[in-house]
């Protein structure tokens, strides 16, 4: 299964040249944040595309889709515990069964909103096989060899990945992921059981004209050929360039930090007690109506299915 993450920036001109690109590339499944919408729903995705699924509620503009190209993947959307800013699909295949989770950090919230809920979901998931692609708006040296301290919200990620057994994949070297700027914000995470399956990781340049460079990378049904060992997995096969048959790192886990943090500011460029006041209410309303839903799930002990 090929799958392509991107931030699309609300484009309509990035939507329709991703979907072309991946089309013309043979991509099955495409982890968008910030889709093009119009009236709410997402839109500019193409005619090829065989499912496409997003997590808003109501009248909610949705912040991630995911798209299915392939007939051959079943896409069974786990609407319970997806949001306008999370999307968490079943897909079923060849491969076997994998959830993804297409996520979007908006700056403006509170950098532990986002991350909260990443944390209630992976905690209702358990053991099953997750693949998350997101736009953190965050960075960290787990899976950016351009830094070498974490940000805020990088650092709360960190904490993330370590409690559920997370890794981050990533090739050392690799164009950054944000065009404008020096950062690496889009991350790819895998648990443990896909991390000797996921290969051929990439960021792709000139396939869009958003501020973010897509990232693609296969699941693989099992590795057939590459040692594994302490820094990763090599694995043999079709590249994002093109260049088959060549052993290629394609992961990397680093030294994970564990800090707890109090309240973090989430883009609030106020002056005045008063008016960061006001904001601090603001961001906690959000946060309330983000991850209410899903808490309330989680304790319940509501059925997956």
């Amino acid at each position: 299964m090929r799958i392509a993450q991107a931030n699309l920036g609300r484009s309509r001109l990035a939507s329709d040249e991703l979907v072309v690109s991946a089309v013309g590339e043979g991509f099955d499944v495409l982890l968008i944040a910030e889709p093009y919408t119009h009236k709410g729903r997402a839109c500019a995705l193409g005619s090829s595309s065989h499912v496409v699924i997003t997590g808003q509620k109501g009248d909610e503009t949705p912040w991630t889709a995911v798209v299915v190209l392939s007939p051959n993947i079943t896409a069974t959307h786990r609407q319970q515990y997806s949001s306008a800013h999370c999307v968490c699909v079943e897909l079923s295949g060849a491969f076997g069964s994998v959830v993804v989770i297409s996520q979007y950090h908006q700056f403006s919230h509170e950098p532990e909103v986002h991350i909260d809920y990443l944390d209630l979901l992976l905690s209702r998931l358990g053991s099953r096989r997750v693949i998350i692609g997101m736009d953190l708006n965050g960075t960290s040296p787990q899976w950016s060899s351009r830094v070498q301290v974490a940000d805020e919200r990088g650092l709360l990620l960190e904490e993330v990945i370590h409690r559920h057994g997370l890794a981050a994949v990533y090739r050392p070297g690799h164009p950054r992921t944000l065009v404008r700027g020096d950062k690496d914000v889009d991350v790819t995470l895998v648990t443990s059981k896909l991390e000797a399956q996921v290969c051929d990781w990439t960021v792709r340049e000139g396939r869009t004209t958003a501020d973010h460079r897509p990232i693609a990378y296969c699941l693989r049904e099992q590795v057939t050929s590459g040692v594994r060992g302490h820094q990763g997995t090599t694995c043999a096969g079709l590249t994002g360039e093109g260049v088959g048959g060549r052993s290629r790192s394609c992961w990397r886990r680093s030294p994970v930090r564990i800090l707890r943090f109090g309240s973090a500011g989430g883009g609030c460029t106020c002056s005045g007690s008063e008016r960061c006041s006001a904001c601090r209410d603001r961001n906690r309303d959000t946060k309330e109506k983000i991850l209410s839903p899903l808490s309330s799930l989680v304790e319940r002990g509501a059925d997956w299915a």
